[in-house]
């Protein structure tokens, strides 16, 4: 999906979408490290790698990162026993359940 060239008319050109987010964060060091930041601990959570999630996330400075992005490490710190057992046991979710609700929903 991003090495498709489609026509974008912001630029007036044939872009990538991967190009269109490159060039935005060029623009701004705060963006940046947001999204690199958030890019990051979706990997770790995905990947289950908890001393890599917990390190990147309270490496976070204030600074750093967007205020909309500051609230979500803030409440990550608050909750990492909820985080680390996420990771630690992937198998254990409700998605069954949520499942059951959907089609409940769906019969009304």
């Amino acid at each position: 999906i991003f090495s498709k060239y489609r026509w974008n008319k912001y630029f007036k050109a044939y872009k990538r979408s991967s190009d269109i987010v490159e060039f935005m964060l060029s623009k701004d060091d705060i963006l940046r490290h947001s999204y690199e930041l958030v890019q990051g601990l979706r990997k770790d959570l995905r990947l289950c790698n908890w001393p890599k999630f917990i390190n990147r996330l309270n490496s976070v400075s204030t600074k750093s990162v967007s205020k909309g992005v500051w609230k979500v490490v803030k409440y990550y710190r608050k909750h990492q026993r909820m985080l680390r057992n996420t990771i630690y046991y992937p198998a254990f979710n409700n998605g069954a359940i949520e499942g059951i609700n959907n089609k409940i929903k769906l019969i009304k």
